[in-house]
């Protein structure tokens, strides 16, 4: 068992030793990960509103964070080095034409 902490999990990504996935454990969607080779599991993103559909690539997890209704983004997540940084809603972007997961 990966999390045995209370609420949902969701739509969960592997890249090589670490498993990421939204989690509904603090009454909103957060993104929490586990390193299989350490047996470690660790908070991503948690915040007042909700964090969802994670993806994993290498180092990098990139997540869909909704600050409020109004404020959607993407959120990044550098596993080496533990900083965070937030890019504006993918519907600000017109060159996406409104296809996007993270």
């Amino acid at each position: 068992m990966i999390s045995d902490a209370p609420g949902n999990k969701w739509e969960p990504d592997v890249f090589r030793d670490v498993v990421v996935w939204g989690d509904y454990r603090n009454d909103n969607w957060d993104i929490y990960g586990y390193n299989l080779t350490t047996n470690n599991e660790f908070a991503i993103a948690t915040g007042p509103a909700y964090q969802r559909s994670v993806a994993i690539y290498g180092n990098t997890v990139a997540y869909e964070n909704w600050r409020s209704s109004e404020n959607q983004g993407v959120g990044i997540y550098n596993l080496i080095t533990q900083e965070h940084a937030y890019h504006p809603t993918p519907r600000d972007c017109e060159w996406l034409k409104g296809e996007f997961r993270p």
